[in-house]
């Protein structure tokens, strides 16, 4: 007597890698010549964004930019002034199983951030990005279970285990 036993797949994801690292951003400005001259900085907000994320034979790169708008009193003293400055960013993160079948998140936040006048016409930026990189595989299990026909005489051997997956790897 013949007996096939019937075969089950679930695919899923497979969190292989998860680190988190600390980077600097850090860029001068020169106020516009079409602009006063700085008397002192009123305040400064900042903002990152990731700019890409690529996977590439053992290692997650990902790259960003710290984008900060500062407003300042000209030394006339009419009004208020802005200046707008971007510093870009990346971490590097190595992955000996990622590959470019994998799928990588990465989340950042802005840890600490300071603006100095260096003179009148100079600012600089400095931040601390805390960026935290995920990397997921393809993962499959597979298992056979007895068919719904099989003899009653005869004998298998069964388990049963909790089994928690992956079902989705996306960003928001």
């Amino acid at each position: 007597m013949d007996i096939a036993l019937e075969r089950k797949l679930i695919t899923s994801f497979k969190k292989i890698y998860s680190e988190e690292k600390t980077c600097e951003a850090a860029a001068d400005a020169v106020v516009p010549d079409t602009q006063e001259d700085i008397q002192r900085i009123l305040s400064s907000d900042y903002s990152c964004t990731i700019k890409s994320k690529d996977i590439d034979s053992g290692r997650i790169t990902v790259r960003g930019e710290l984008h900060t708008v500062v407003l300042y009193l000209p030394e006339s003293e009419s009004g208020i002034s802005r200046l707008n400055i971007t510093a870009p960013f990346s971490a590097e993160f190595f992955v000996q199983e990622a590959d470019s079948g994998c799928f990588a998140s990465a989340d950042i936040k802005l840890t600490a951030a300071d603006t100095r006048m260096l003179n009148p016409r100079k600012l600089s930026v400095k931040a601390e990005i805390g960026v935290t990189a995920e990397c997921y595989k393809d993962h499959s299990f597979e298992w056979y279970e007895v068919p719904e026909n099989a003899d009653a005489a005869a004998f298998f051997k069964t388990g049963s285990t909790a089994l928690n997956t992956v079902a989705l790897a996306s960003e928001k």
